[in-house]
């Protein structure tokens, strides 16, 4: 959407400078004239449009960004203030370009009739769909501010469990990549100089160094077709991911690679669970939060075979029954929600698997990362040992020959 800039005068006659957007210089002149301003001037301004490119390329609004605007949301709901002001509030106070542009779409749907559930539904892909049925429950029950107060809970244990996988993964990941920087320099340009200066000599060179020789002349001689193909690559995984069936072929080959297809089957019920949970206190009926839950699981493979438990209770079945059927579901889990069923207290139990799985998977993300760390240090000493064993060696005999 367009970006103007708009020069105004306000209430009190003062001269201000506000930058929105809109679909054209009609409506960004409405929108002054609409908050009782006299509009002097409005341009579209072309470079801020460039500024905020990343609202043609973002698959998310950033989670800082949209848990301070709930945040903020919920303090205004509670003053009393209007949920449309409220909104207009904010969107002038978006610093992230996207959360900027959906507030602005909001606003104006709100103004036109639509209830905030509505309006913001079209912008589910950037936000969530747990956010929407949130906001549903909220109208329904008559209590915005508490299903907002619970999403942003649930929303924050999703952000702390993403940025503790991370952040564990991130020393071993650093690891690699620096042995792959030190492999890729090797071969480039030190092994090389090297060879040149072995063949000066007419030395017989050991077998370890003849054949990194050779590894270094064919990375040398394909480099460039080498980047050629890891750029291919990237751009098939990046296209196969856009597309729902490569989408669902890669989810399908992730979960057979060893430890991965663990962390992601765990992840999945936690996240499966602490959805249909977060929804049924908020009011909203089984199936309709099972149906979000289905949406909010990142692999689609596992999405398409929790989609069956859906229909199972759509047929009247258990949800513990159900949820046993796809396999999926640990047995000890399958109690828990059993008895939630039995006791009345399915929203509490099925918050309980998500902690319980949450906590697992913690732990053996830990024990997983405290085994990688030795072993790419390991690697990389023999890496590196090699190396300088297939440089050094032959210069040792050299030396010895010319004694």
């Amino acid at each position: 959407m367009p970006i103007y800039k708009c020069r105004f005068s306000d209430e009190r006659g003062r001269v201000q400078t506000l930058t929105i957007f809109a679909r054209d210089r009609e409506e960004a002149k409405k929108f002054i004239e609409g908050r009782g301003f006299l509009p002097l001037r409005i341009k579209f301004d072309i470079f801020s449009l460039l500024k905020n490119l990343r609202i043609l390329f973002a698959r998310k609004v950033r989670d800082n960004d949209f848990l301070l605007f709930n945040h903020e949301f919920v303090a205004l709901i509670k003053s009393g203030t209007p949920i449309l002001r409220a909104i207009d509030i904010l969107s002038d106070r978006a610093k992230d370009p996207l959360l900027r542009e959906i507030l602005f779409n909001v606003r104006e749907d709100i103004r036109k009739g639509k209830s905030p559930s509505e309006a913001f539904s079209p912008w589910q892909n950037y936000l969530s769909s747990i956010y929407i049925a949130s906001l549903l429950a909220g109208e329904r029950t008559g209590n915005l501010e508490g299903t907002i107060r619970r999403f942003l809970v649930y929303h924050k244990t999703l952000i702390t469990v993403k940025r503790r996988i991370k952040y564990a993964l991130a020393y071993p990941a650093l690891l690699f990549l620096f042995a792959l920087a030190v492999l890729f320099v090797l071969l480039s340009f030190i092994i090389p100089r090297f060879a040149s200066f072995y063949a000066d000599f007419e030395a017989q060179l050991p077998s370890i160094t003849l054949s990194l020789i050779k590894i270094s002349k064919f990375f040398a001689k394909n480099l460039k077709y080498l980047i050629v193909l890891i750029i291919l690559i990237i751009i098939f995984f990046e296209w196969a991911r856009r597309k729902e069936k490569g989408k669902y072929l890669l989810h399908k080959f992730m979960l057979k690679v060893p430890f991965l297809s663990d962390y992601i089957e765990k992840g999945s019920i936690s996240i499966f669970s602490r959805t249909v949970g977060i929804l049924l206190e908020g009011g909203i009926p089984l199936v309709s939060a099972l149906e979000t839950a289905v949406k909010a699981l990142p692999n689609k493979f596992i999405a398409e075979k929790f989609s069956k438990v859906v229909k199972d209770v759509k047929g009247g079945e258990s949800l513990s029954l159900s949820l046993e059927k796809t396999g999926i579901f640990p047995e000890i889990s399958i109690e828990m929600v059993r008895v939630g069923e039995s006791t009345a207290s399915l929203p509490e139990m099925l918050s309980e698997v998500a902690n319980f799985w949450d906590e697992r998977i913690e732990e053996r993300l830990s024990a997983t990362v405290s085994l990688i760390e030795p072993v790419v240090i390991l690697f990389m000493g023999v890496l590196i040992a090699g190396m300088l064993l297939s440089v050094y060696l032959p210069l040792f005999r050299i030396v010895t020959l010319v004694r």
